[in-house]
């Protein structure tokens, strides 16, 4: 390309500078990816603990009801 007046040099510096976003870009996509995985194991990891939580619930009221049915006349 022929320099007129420094456009190749701007052309040069438009270049880089989109080298440099497209860099920022790829790594802020690999952030919001690994963000996405661990926030998808946190849920997996809150459904399992309800999950587990509602068992001990389920099994509480059954302890209470079978003790209400042997109190009960």
């Amino acid at each position: 390309m022929t320099d007129h007046n420094g456009d190749t040099d701007k052309l040069d510096i438009l270049t880089e500078q989109i080298g440099h976003l497209t860099e920022a870009v790829t790594q802020l996509s690999i952030t919001v990816n690994t963000g996405f995985t661990e926030l998808k194991v946190l849920v997996q990891k809150q459904s399992e603990t309800a999950d587990k939580q509602a068992d001990t619930i389920k099994s509480l009221a059954d302890s209470v009801a079978a003790l209400v049915a042997k109190l009960t006349p």
